[in-house]
């Protein structure tokens, strides 16, 4: 009997590191710019935290709950200073946005997979599977 030994290590490497480039590249493209500016400081406070390979937490580094408090301030009586900002600055995009994550991931590893392994149809189909699901 002959033995098959398939190492999928590549693949799963390959994937994690889309999605940590693909996250960090929505941060910066879709959250960003909803984000309240008045000094900056905000902004500068979104960050993305590795759990595991394929658990990932966007947060606003912020001791004193500043991030929180903005996060949570009703869009109906606040008045935003920078124009086409508001609450709900990480939620919102990710919500209404996901696919732009999941379109980002799936360019990045179909890349990252030429010359070794083709990224079937089978393996998009798979991504768009799991792509309304955040």
């Amino acid at each position: 009997m002959s033995k098959l030994t398939i190492n999928f290590q590549p693949f799963y490497n390959a994937i994690g590191k889309a999605l940590e480039s693909s996250l960090e590249e929505f941060i910066q493209e879709e959250i960003i710019p909803v984000t309240p500016k008045d000094k900056g400081k905000l902004r500068e406070s979104i960050k993305l935290k590795k759990v595991n390979n394929f658990h990932y937490i966007i947060y606003c580094e912020d001791t004193t709950d500043y991030g929180k408090y903005v996060h949570e301030m009703p869009n109906d009586i606040t008045n935003w200073t920078t124009a086409g900002t508001g609450n709900k600055f990480i939620e919102r995009p990710v919500y209404s946005k996901n696919t732009v994550i999941w379109n980002k991931m799936r360019t990045k590893l179909s890349l990252s997979m030429k010359g070794n392994v083709s990224v079937s149809n089978t393996h998009s189909n798979a991504l768009n599977m799991y792509s309304g699901v955040m």
